[in-house]
């Protein structure tokens, strides 16, 4: 890989405030999640402005040896560090570090006619099962060819469809024996395309592709992302950095092993799922059940019950939508009966010398003042949304689901149940080290529901997963030890 450093002059804006003529130099990473940082070397003047505003949008002219980019876009890049490079009685110069959340480099020949065909690829961190196996044929003569392979194509828009491939990228490195330069190469999974349009349409496809690549995760229960993009035409090259999305760091604590979709159904799953989810109303309530997972993010195993009690909310919110089930009745009829028992509720609790009430009635009743009964009446309003115990058997009864070998979510004479696991860790509650294993397993079993609950919503079929109940074969998920651990974090 070749090393580009970018030398720019550059305008940069915050808000309504231009700062011009700045020189700047971007070094491009190598990582896909290694920091873009950009040298800025202002005049005394610009860096007051800097100082002040610390957050920029960036345009320039740029500037490489290799003449491969001549224009440079950032959409925001912020303030990281300020480094004196001279200080003297006579002068002073300062280098200000920032980094920046997406770069767009291109380059442009003027002098050609543009051709609407544009050919590119997206960078994918991980592809998993999808990723082509390609087998090397060395010939008697030295060379070296990649023998034919199969790859998955995916139509993601009427118009694009990407081929999930493997680049090799080549980059120099010392010898570990000498300081003799040598010659390495190592792959980076990509999403080829090839499109007729405009380069404007990238991003919208993207976007897309940020959709297929978040039911992937789903599906393998490890997080993969889009890091930028190249994409090509015989007048314009163009180059895209991606860094408001990273690569997450794992905790294995909370993990269930594998993938949950089988690899051999996976391309299957997302050629179905994919279409399905673009299709739904309310689409962003359910992404935003399934972005938070894959369960190996690194978090604290109880951010991490939290945020799936969150998938799990979301789902039901999704159906209560779908099925109008937000309310019981309507809120113009509510309204006449909520009023009602407010004055019903002011009544009985007003009139606590009424010869109806029973003398411990009466009692109870000149303990609490009008703030009381203020607080109960504005309870009211509840009243006429279903409970998350009922939209859940409506959602189980609706897409033929069971949950039975599972931990309880509501319910459970046998101990606590993961709402109340939930409403415990939400208002600030804690458990006990001796109980933190018990923990894990209850949020595996609430990992389990969310992922069957989605699965249900994707309309693919459980057990072709590692949710199903003829998959789950770890001893904790048996009825006997869900008992012992809900009886654990009782205590």
């Amino acid at each position: 890989m070749i090393d580009i450093k970018l030398k720019i002059n550059a305008t940069l804006r915050s808000e309504e405030t231009y700062i011009r003529d700045v020189y700047l130099e971007i070094k491009f990473p190598k990582s896909d999640n290694d920091e873009v940082y950009i040298n800025c070397f202002p005049t005394n003047e610009q860096l007051k402005i800097i100082l002040d505003k610390r957050i920029f949008n960036i345009t320039g002219e740029a500037y490489d040896e290799f003449n491969l980019y001549d224009k440079i876009t950032i959409k925001e890049a912020i303030f990281h560090e300020i480094l004196p490079r001279r200080i003297t009685k006579d002068e002073e110069s300062y280098l200000v570090v920032f980094t920046c959340m997406d770069l767009c480099a291109e380059f442009e020949r003027k002098h050609s006619e543009a051709d609407k065909i544009i050919e590119g690829w997206f960078y994918i961190s991980l592809l998993a099962s999808l990723s082509p196996a390609k087998t090397l044929n060395c010939k008697p003569s030295g060379d070296v060819e990649v023998l034919p392979y199969t790859t998955h194509k995916f139509n993601l828009d009427e118009n694009f469809i990407i081929s999930l491939d493997t680049k090799y990228i080549y980059d120099s490195a010392n010898k570990s024996f000498s300081n003799q330069l040598a010659t390495v190469s190592y792959s980076k999974d990509v999403a080829e395309f090839n499109f007729q349009g405009e380069f404007t349409k990238i991003p919208y496809y993207s976007n897309l592709l940020d959709d297929f690549l978040m039911l992937m995760s789903f599906a393998i229960r490890k997080r993969t992302v889009c890091t930028g993009w190249i994409a090509n035409n015989n007048r314009k090259h163009m180059k895209f950095i991606r860094r408001d999305i990273v690569i997450p760091k794992y905790n294995d604590e909370n993990l269930l092993p594998g993938y949950l979709v089988e690899p051999s159904e996976l391309a299957n799953f997302l050629q179905k799922s994919f279409p399905k989810l673009q299709n739904f109303d309310n689409v962003d309530i359910i992404e935003r059940a399934i972005n938070p997972l894959p369960s190996n993010i690194e978090t604290s195993t109880e951010s991490y019950f939290l945020i799936l009690f969150s998938c799990l909310e979301s789902v039901l919110l999704f159906h209560k939508k779908n099925k109008n089930l937000e309310t019981i009745i309507t809120e113009s009829d509510f309204h006449i009966i909520s009023s009602r028992l407010k004055k019903n509720i002011e009544d009985y609790l007003v009139n606590s010398n009424n010869e109806e009430l029973s003398n411990r009635e009466t009692e109870i009743l000149k303990n609490y003042d009008d703030s009381k009964i203020s607080m109960l009446s504005e309870k009211i309003s509840e009243l006429n949304r279903p409970s998350f115990r009922r939209i859940l058997d409506d959602f189980c009864s609706n897409y033929l689901l069971s949950l039975e070998d599972l931990w309880p979510v509501t319910g459970s004479n046998h101990g606590i149940n993961l709402s109340k696991i939930r409403n415990k860790l939400i208002h600030g509650d804690t458990f006990k080290a001796s109980q933190h294993y018990s923990l894990i397993i209850a949020g595996q079993h609430l990992q389990t529901i969310v992922e069957r609950v989605i699965l249900k919503v994707l309309d693919w079929d459980i057990e072709k997963t590692r949710a199903a109940p003829s998959k789950i074969k770890n001893n904790l998920l048996m009825k006997e030890a869900i008992e012992k651990h809900m009886k654990i974090l009782s205590k």
